[in-house]
């Protein structure tokens, strides 16, 4: 049976024992009176505890609309006439997101009681949603410079951006919006064009070819350095699915000191397609000498089954990976051989340029 009362306080049932001059909330509404206990920081009270209760049972609750102010017990220390908000247990701290009042007076320790004026308690969280105005400004002083946001005009759509930051946050973030009137912000996933940056120390790795290509010319660099330990040393460059070679180049910057040193260059179905087995310890390729094989004159009589300069051929012969086009995905490999480590001296480079082209299909014409 509904039932009112007209005046500033009212009996509930206390769900355990607990002290005076602490928040509370109803925590079941199914018993009569309702069951209440002690309030935590989401939640707005009912009022507040005037005595200490022993233990469950019926408890008097001044209520929170009630005239006049009340006392209340602090978490933190509060300034007197600052707003105090809902905290932990039944107390109120400095700051939060549930108003419950006006703090009368000047707090500075944990479990201090003291005088507030109670006031309507709200969820800021929720109270505040945000407006349908087309434009607002976050700080509309003109102390400082400040954020607005603002609808496109005549946009379409009845969604909503939002702006939120990472999952896991170490420190603070600050994003610095363009000056530029009209400028736009890079994204990661968006196609955009981006004009006059400077790029330090980029990494970029070579899109796949599907659709419309990009054009991108890569080259990488294997160093092989003698150590004076290991006799085999192997650099692999892969190249993807459907790019261009255009070029494999050998040198040597110091001769090797080892008894022998001999290097091959091939792929994953030829070991020595493209270069066999090359002294680099003297003879075959001395420093400032290059093995390149976009020239047949740089080949050094060296040049593998890859190789052949009376036919034009530059490259493996089968159906799929045909001359300088890779089809499928393979790898360059050069391999150096050494025999009877014993310095650290010498120094091979092989640099191995490819393309990844785009990709225009032609137009059939004709009967």
């Amino acid at each position: 049976m509904s039932q009112m009362i007209d005046g500033p306080r009212k009996t509930f049932l206390a769900a355990a024992a607990m002290g005076a001059n602490l928040r509370v909330y109803i925590s079941d509404a199914t018993t009569t009176p309702p069951t209440v206990n002690l309030a935590g920081a989401s939640a707005p009270s009912v009022g507040v505890t005037e005595a200490y209760q022993a233990a469950a049972g019926p408890i008097s609750i001044l209520l929170a609309n009630a005239p006049g102010t009340r006392k209340m017990t602090c978490s933190e220390a509060i300034t007197g006439g600052n707003s105090v908000y809902a905290a932990a247990s039944g107390e109120v701290a400095s700051t939060g997101t549930v108003v419950e009042g006006k703090a009368m007076e000047t707090t500075t320790d944990d479990g201090d009681i003291f005088e507030v004026l109670g006031t309507h308690n709200s969820d800021i969280s929720t109270a505040i949603a945000g407006t349908t105005a087309v434009g607002f400004e976050v700080d509309t002083d003109s102390a400082t410079p400040k954020i607005k946001l603002l609808a496109v005009a005549a946009g379409t759509g009845n969604f909503t951006t939002t702006i939120s930051p990472e999952s896991t946050l170490s420190a603070d973030n600050t994003i610095t919006v363009p000056e530029a009137d009209g400028d736009t912000l890079a994204a990661i996933a968006l196609a955009q064009t981006l004009t006059n940056k400077t790029l330090t120390a980029p990494v970029i790795t070579a899109p796949a070819v599907t659709g419309a290509a990009t054009g991108l010319t890569i080259t990488k660099i294997v160093p092989f350095i003698e150590n004076a330990t290991n006799t085999i040393h192997t650099g692999t460059v892969p190249i993807p699915a459907g790019a261009v070679l255009l070029n494999i180049q050998v040198v040597n910057t110091v001769l090797w000191g080892a008894a022998s040193a001999s290097l091959v260059v091939g792929d994953d179905d030829v070991a020595n397609g493209f270069l066999t087995a090359t002294n680099c310890k003297a003879t075959d390729l001395l420093v400032g000498e290059v093995f390149d094989i976009s020239n047949a004159e740089n080949w050094g009589g060296k040049n593998g089954a890859y190789l052949v300069a009376a036919t034009g051929r530059k490259g493996n012969v089968d159906t799929g990976n045909s001359g300088i086009y890779y089809a499928a995905s393979n790898n360059v490999i050069g391999i150096m051989t050494v025999g009877t480590p014993a310095a650290t001296t010498g120094r091979t480079l092989m640099a191995v340029t490819y393309c990844l082209p785009e990709t225009i299909a032609a137009v059939a014409t004709g009967p």
